[in-house]
């Protein structure tokens, strides 16, 4: 299970703290931290997260390929 704590004004600044655990994993807490630095440079597009390293990840292009999960292999569907 998964649960997340979002503060800040989403216009500027913002905090996401994630705790997770599981039953075969150890309790996990991350926290990320976001800030408005401007306008988008050349090349990118809504969506775009720079990473460390100069990778660039674009959120929904990530979330349109993710698979979607068959309801009827889910236990209790």
């Amino acid at each position: 299970s998964a649960h997340a704590d979002i503060t800040g004004s989403f216009d500027s600044a913002y905090t996401m703290t994630v705790t997770a655990e599981g039953s075969d994993l150890p309790a996990t807490k991350m926290t990320m931290e976001g800030k408005w630095l401007g306008a988008c440079a050349a090349g990118q597009q809504p969506g775009d997260v720079i990473m460390a390293g100069g990778v660039k990840v674009n959120i929904p292009e990530l979330q349109k390929r993710a698979p979607t999960p068959d309801v009827a292999t889910q236990p209790g569907k």
